[in-house]
């Protein structure tokens, strides 16, 4: 028995030193494992540029700049379409169109427009040509983080956001006499954040926020475990990684993303907490399938805190009938059996059917529900016979389906949003008497 025990404790450094050398080795081998260029931090953030009285104009070459330095896909043949596509970008009203302005400003209504999460302002270019017909001067901003490389969301802080916002709207200020905001996803989110937050403009020069468009607002997640997402990103970066295949918005997806939504939702809840009305009209279209944000969510609010006559919504829903009762939401069949579309997605808001990166026929097809190259991708990617829907466990159990990417009803949707422009325009007039 002792020269057994005496046996064993000769082994045991042995043991160590050859663990200690496989750890070395492993730890070695995980070192030399580099991480793509994509999913690392790139230059700074936008910020810098992002000050009161900086030109727009100036703004968007300074974004151009970055977005040229940081990606890493671009080559002769994309470059030209990834930076317009991911550049903010301002559109005039069509003069052909529109009176010249007679007050103290050349524009009497500007609009800025703010995207989604990991999406570009790209999303954002049809909403914007719409607008600029109705003689609205368009601005999109770029929010920090996005447009350059997926990585540069891993690091960001959702106050940079709200300052972009910021910045947007004060380069409006002796240019216009109103300013609408209208945002998707996120976008929206940041957008009702703005307006709560500043109810009461302490600066005069700036304009007030007239009303607020919102499309799939981020107002509340779908999942109930975004609030884990911050202690998860200090020991993991990135929530799924993709090969990124869409030039106009991120596959890849950082746990940090997630958490700085989720603060920013956070923010907007207790700006909310105990107000009766909210505090300018509201236009919202929305799935009440959508898998990212909570649609009953945002339709409860809209109920009860959206409550003035002025506001609309038009919500895609598979029973558009349970909602006959309110005159101010518009429901729409969201299950087209003659274009084999199941339901609308969150994706699907701002695209008309006709894009040509996004739409029916577009060259990019949202298949990230599936693992790249299985046969589901495969069919996904490849096939034009398939379903397009929401993403949805349902769905996923019974079929392989395509994320619908833009939205059939989207002339309906804007014809909705003249009609709600109009009725602010009349108000305005009956107040003025």
């Amino acid at each position: 028995m002792h020269q057994k025990q005496l046996a064993n404790r000769k082994l045991c450094p042995s043991f160590l030193v050859l663990y200690c050398l496989l750890l070395v080795y492993l730890l070695s081998i995980l070192g030399c494992t580099s991480t793509p260029e994509r999913l690392t931090p790139s230059q700074p953030k936008i910020l810098p540029i992002m000050q009161k009285n900086v030109p727009f104009e100036d703004y968007i070459t300074h974004s151009k700049q970055l977005i040229q330095s940081a990606r890493v896909d671009l080559s002769p043949t994309t470059r030209e379409a990834i930076i317009q596509a991911n550049t903010p970008f301002e559109y005039q009203p069509f003069s052909y169109q529109c009176k010249n302005h007679q007050g103290r400003v050349k524009y009497k209504r500007g609009i800025l427009l703010i995207h989604g999460l990991t999406a570009s302002p790209f999303m954002m270019q049809e909403l914007a040509n719409f607008f600029r017909s109705r003689c609205f001067l368009a601005r999109s901003i770029l929010l920090p983080g996005h447009g350059t490389r997926p990585g540069n969301l891993v690091n960001i802080d959702y106050e940079d956001w709200i300052e972009a916002v910021n910045y947007g709207v004060q380069s409006f200020e002796g240019q216009v006499e109103e300013v609408f905001l209208a945002g998707y996803s996120i976008g929206g989110a940041l957008a009702v954040h703005y307006a709560l937050r500043n109810q009461t403009q302490l600066e005069t020069e700036i304009p007030p926020i007239k009303a607020l468009f919102l499309f799939s607002p981020a107002l509340k997640a779908k999942s109930n475990l975004t609030f884990l997402a911050g202690s998860v990103s200090l020991f993991k970066d990135w929530m799924s990684i993709h090969s990124e295949r869409d030039y106009a918005a991120y596959e890849s997806f950082p746990y940090n993303a997630a958490a700085q939504s989720h603060q920013l939702i956070v923010a907007i809840d207790a700006l909310m907490e105990n107000k009766q009305n909210f505090p300018v009209p509201v236009f919202m279209a929305l799935s009440e399938d959508d898998e990212t944000v909570d649609s009953s969510h945002s339709i409860d609010v809209f109920r009860r805190q959206m409550n003035v006559g002025l506001n609309h919504m038009q919500l895609y829903s598979r029973k558009p009938q349970n909602y006959t009762s309110d005159p101010r939401i518009e429901a729409l069949q969201s299950a087209i059996d003659s274009d084999n579309i199941l339901s609308f997605s969150h994706t699907s808001m701002t695209v008309p059917r006709r894009h040509p990166h996004y739409g029916i026929n577009g060259n990019y097809r949202r298949c990230l529900h599936y693992q790249e190259q299985s046969p589901d991708w495969m069919a996904c990617t490849g096939s034009h016979d398939i379903a397009q829907a929401e993403v949805t466990k349902t769905f996923l159990e019974q079929r392989t389906i395509l994320q619908l990417t833009y939205n059939p009803y989207f002339a309906e949707m804007l014809t909705a949003m003249g009609r709600f422009i109009d009725s602010i325009e009349r108000a305005k007039e009956a107040s003025n008497r």
